[in-house]
């Protein structure tokens, strides 16, 4: 994940709205089946838990979709639910 570029945004606690959105994303995404062929990830989204576990997933976004895959599962790709993409969108503007 070296190639993902900045610029790095935190967001804590104080920003549940934008939490809850990519919350959302994530248990709302669908499995795609087969293997995913795609490229470089637009984005890398580091969840920190309060316990200290780590949830690392790649964000492929776009105006009309998005995708989304977990870290620990690189052989499944999910596609992101169309209703979220244009907050999700805002959220990493």
């Amino acid at each position: 994940m070296l190639h993902v570029k900045k610029p790095h945004i935190t967001y804590k606690q104080k920003n549940s709205k934008e939490l809850q959105i990519f919350v959302d994303a994530i248990q709302r995404a669908e499995k795609m089946n087969g293997i995913g062929d795609v490229t470089s990830p637009d984005y890398l989204i580091t969840l920190t838990f309060e316990d200290k576990t780590i949830s690392k997933y790649t964000l492929w976004l776009r105006n009309e979709g998005g995708y989304l895959m977990n870290e620990m599962d690189s052989y499944h790709i999910y596609k992101l639910p169309k209703d979220l993409i244009d907050d999700l969108n805002k959220i990493v503007e």
